[in-house]
Parts: structure tokens; sequence; C-alpha cells
């Protein structure tokens, strides 16, 4: 039996149409994602969202695509124009409802399972197909990305990548060109989601599917995308990205491999490991199927090396894919087989999907305080906030509310509220402004006691205004350099801009940071004893790609 579906797969002929039960399969996991994120349904704008929107509809389409600084305005980081298209159509299609953008965003989810379950069925059988893309559906990273509209790029750009390798799998078994050339489209979309699916034609080379000669040549057109996609993506945001520390990529990639059981599934690293050995024992693979493994593996890490952190959420979101189709495949053939065998592999699947599921409700329930906050807040300062008003504290970030400030004004809403973070400015204001914060019991944001005063008070007494300061900041091809002084202990914060949003910097150091045109902060240091200084505001007014700036206080 496995000696057959070896044969099948490596074979080029057409594979079988889908029957009335793989369109019964397609059809479930496509909705599967609005049942069992329903809540999300009524979720509000978070995070990047805002600033999508508003670059979606602040510049054509045409100048997003070809324009580099027309789309610099959304990132100078990366080049994932799929997310401005699909706001646009969102926009058209639902307006500034957010219902049906998370409806779309949940159907492109269930879009990537019901691709991924065609792509495994044919080597794995339905069964183990259907449980390994309900496993893509359920693993913690999806329990995130699904509620988060500016993680829709992940999902779309695995759908895309998926259709591409079930096109070009078409195209080597039928001799299409006509197929090959669909592939190529759609792993150009794929890339345009985002870079990480650049490797997927090495992925479409590199797994079995018919002779070594046609599979090369029908590969031409996917390279051919890469091509073009390359000097592309480089003229619109103008470098590669990367790390300055040689040894950096290789300690990151043992951190990224350490800590896949975990993001993926929700196991321990060893759980982890004796599924990743099942599953390899169950599948037997030939030495071509190895390297094409090691390949696929090789291209999942690779991205994360650019991480600070172990990989989790969207930027688990490709591996536990990858992950899925293997414990798939290697569970279909073991079911297939019979004996002990097939024992093994409904452990495999079990031993995997049920901790997935598990961790999935887990990460689900604990952000739903979260949501429900951001929800009150965001609506607070879309609908009701006035000038004057001010937001303390919010659990979104400053450019959030950038941005929702941008859509309340496109709606004709006029001028809102604004939002702080640190209570330490303040102190020297004549007259404070009304503070809003939310209010956990209620459910609202409510206007605070002018006698607690959110700690304002402690913290202004805490302040020396006598404190000795001074800092000199340069800025010079995007790396921004400080040194502070004179104390040597205690802590310091940069407040960025009037939000005064705090970053926890050392006394000396360096970061990496695109400034377009100025930048304003302050200096908060908390000495040893307790005491707080805060400098006067620098301002960084880029020339030529370099700054410099400096303050004395008082």
């Amino acid at each position: 039996m496995e000696e057959d579906i070896r044969a099948r797969l490596s074979a080029a002929e057409p594979p079988a149409p889908l029957d009335r039960r793989d369109a019964a399969a397609v059809g479930t996991l496509l909705v599967f994602p609005l049942a069992a994120y329903a809540p999300v349904l009524s979720q509000w704008w978070t995070g990047d969202d805002t600033q999508i929107v508003r670059h979606a509809l602040s510049h054509p389409l045409r100048e997003i695509l070809t324009f580099p600084a027309a789309w610099r305005d959304l990132t100078w980081l990366y080049f994932t124009p799929q997310v401005t298209v699909a706001a646009r159509l969102d926009m058209a299609l639902f307006g500034l409802n957010p219902r049906g953008w998370y409806a779309h965003h949940l159907l492109v989810l269930g879009a990537a399972a019901a691709l991924l379950y065609v792509l495994v069925c044919r080597a794995s059988g339905r069964i183990a197909a259907f449980l390994a893309a309900l496993l893509l559906l359920l693993g913690p990273p999806t329990a995130e990305v699904s509620r988060q509209l500016y993680s829709r790029h992940y999902a779309a750009g695995l759908a895309f990548s998926l259709a591409a390798l079930l096109l070009y799998r078409a195209a080597v078994a039928r001799r299409s060109w006509g197929a090959a050339a669909a592939a190529a489209g759609a792993v150009l979309l794929a890339m345009l989601c985002k870079e990480v699916f650049a490797a997927v034609p090495f992925v479409a080379l590199a797994w079995p599917c018919g002779a070594r000669r046609e599979r090369a040549r029908f590969a031409i057109p996917l390279f051919a995308a890469l091509a073009a996609y390359l000097p592309w993506r480089h003229a619109m945001v103008g470098w590669w990205g990367g790390v300055r520390d040689a040894g950096e990529p290789l300690r990151r990639a043992a951190e990224a491999v350490a800590g896949f059981p975990g993001a993926i599934a929700g196991l321990p690293q060893l759980a982890g490991a004796v599924l990743l050995v099942v599953a390899l024992v169950l599948l037997r693979p030939t030495l071509e199927e190895a390297a094409a493994i090691a390949v696929t593996a090789a291209v999942v890490v690779g991205p994360l090396t650019l991480l600070r952190d172990a990989p989790a959420g969207r930027y688990a979101f490709a591996p536990l894919a990858a992950a899925a189709a293997l414990a798939g495949v290697a569970a279909g053939r073991g079911l297939r087989s019979g004996g002990p065998r097939r024992a093994l592999a409904a452990a495999l699947l079990l031993g995997i999907l049920v901790p997935a599921v598990l961790k999935n409700r887990a990460l689900l329930a604990a952000a739903s305080p979260v949501q429900a906050r951001s929800r009150a807040e965001g609506r607070f300062a879309f609908e009701r906030s006035a000038p004057g008003d001010v937001l303390y504290r919010p659990a979104d970030p400053a450019w959030f509310f950038d941005g929702l400030g941008w859509m309340r004004a496109f709606e004709g809403r006029g001028t809102g509220g604004t939002v702080l973070f640190d209570g330490l400015p303040l102190c020297d204001a004549a007259l404070r402004p009304r503070v809003f914060v939310f209010d956990a019991e209620s459910g609202r944001v409510e206007r605070a006691a002018a006698s607690t005063a959110l700690g304002f008070d402690a913290d202004c007494a805490r302040l020396d205004r006598t404190m000795r300061l001074s800092g000199s900041f340069t800025y010079r091809d995007s790396v921004l350099k400080w040194r502070l002084a004179p104390d040597e202990g205690g802590s310091w914060t940069l407040l960025s801009g009037d939000s005064a949003s705090p970053f926890a910097v050392p006394r000396e150091g360096t970061y990496f940071i695109l400034v377009k045109e100025v930048a304003t902060f302050r200096v908060r240091h908390e000495a040893a004893d307790g005491r707080l200084g805060l400098g006067p505001t620098v301002t960084l007014r880029v020339r030529g790609g370099e700054a410099e700036a400096s303050f004395v206080s008082p």
C-alpha cells in the first residue's frame, strides 16, 4: 500500500478530481473559522489596523505599487502591498464597519486550510488531510492571527502559496505551461503578501512530483516571478534587512527550532521531538523526500533568524502549516498501512491536535479582556472624545490612535482627544486636561477622579526639578545613537512624541529606526533613591539622512 502511495505521488499523472466528500470537507473548512472564532466578529480595530486603513485610503493603488515614497508612508521595513489591496477591497465592500473586515479575514483563514487539505489529501487520504487542516485552524498561532486584521497577509500569503504548489504540480503532471503561468502568478501574489513566501519556488522544485527534468522546466515561471519580485521589493523598500552579528542568525535559528513545539502546538520541547521522530518513522522518507523536508525546514526557519524573540503568533503561522502538512502525510501513510503503525499514526495526530486546541482556547480566553478594553478605548476615541480629552495609558499604541484620528476626520467627525502613556509631562501643566481611563469593572472608559489623578500626584511629588540631566543624540544611516548623563545608576526612558510613549533604554546605546523628517522625545530618569527627572523636549530634524541634537537641564 505504501509503495503504491509513493508511486502515485511521484508519477507524472494528473491527480484525480475532487469528489463530493472532498467538496464537503473543503466547504466545512472554509466556513469553520467563522464558528470557531465567532467572538472576533464583534472586535474593533486594533494594532496596525488604523494605519493600514489610512494608508489604503490616502494613496492611489498605482502609487502604492510603484512609488517608493507612497509605500514607505506605511512602512520602510517590508513590502507587503497585498495588505493595502485587501483594505481597499474591504472598504469598498463594508465601509468602515470592522465586522465585515473580520468576516473576510476569517474566510481567508478557511481558504488556506481548505487548500492545505487538497494539497495533503493525495498523499495522506481524507481523514489525515482533514485533521491536518484542522490543526492549522486550531493551532495556537491561528488563535492570534484570527483576531489581528493586520496579520491577514500571513493567511493570504499561505493560501496563495498553497494554490501555487497545487497549480505547479498540475503543470508538471499535465505538461501545461498555462498552469505553470498561473502558479507563477499565485506565487507572486504570495510574495506580495509577505517576504517569507519568496521561498515557495524552492519548496515546489524540491518536492517529488514527476521527473526531475519536467519539474525543473515547469518551475521556470515560478523563479521568473521571484526574479521580478526581488528588485521590485528592493526598489520600494530600499534595503534587505538582516543582522549585523554573523553568529546571531545561528543562535536565533536554534532558539526558533527549540521554540517550535510550544509555539505551534503548545507542547514541551521533549514531546515535540518525540512526535517528530514518530512522524519520520511513519513517513520513512526516501532520500529525495528527506532532502525536500530539509529544504522546507530551512526556508521555514530562515526568516525567523531575523526575529529578536522566539517565534510565536503570526510568525509561527507558516511553520504551523508546514508541521501540519508533515504530520498529515506521515499519519496518512500510517493509517493506510494498518496494524501498529495505524495506532502510531492516531497517536501522532492526537498528540499534536489535542494540546494545540487546549492552548488555542487558553490564548483566546486570555485575550478576551484585552479585546474588550481595546474595543472600549477605541470606540471612545472614535465616537465620544472631544478636544482636550486625554485617554490615559490605553492598551493600543500611539500610532493606532493617530490612525484612528485620521479615520475620524475621514468620516467627518471632527477632531477628537489625545492619548498619554506617561503622566510626568503633566506635572508642570497649569491646567490638567480631562483625563479618561478604562474601568475594568464597568467595561467602559470613564473620566478619572480628580482626587486620585491616576498616580500623577505621587509621581509629581517625586519629580526633582533641580536634577541635572544631559544627553546627546546623533542619527545617521538609520541608526539613532545616544549618550545620557550624569547618573550611571537608576533607569532611563525616552518618552516619544506628544503621547509620551515610553521606551526603556540604557544610558548609552543605539537603535535601528527610520526617522522621516522630525522626531521629538523627552528623557525620563528614575534615580536609585526614587527621585524622578524629566528633560526638555528634544527635536531631531533629519536632513540628508542625518541629524544631531543635545540638551542640558535645568
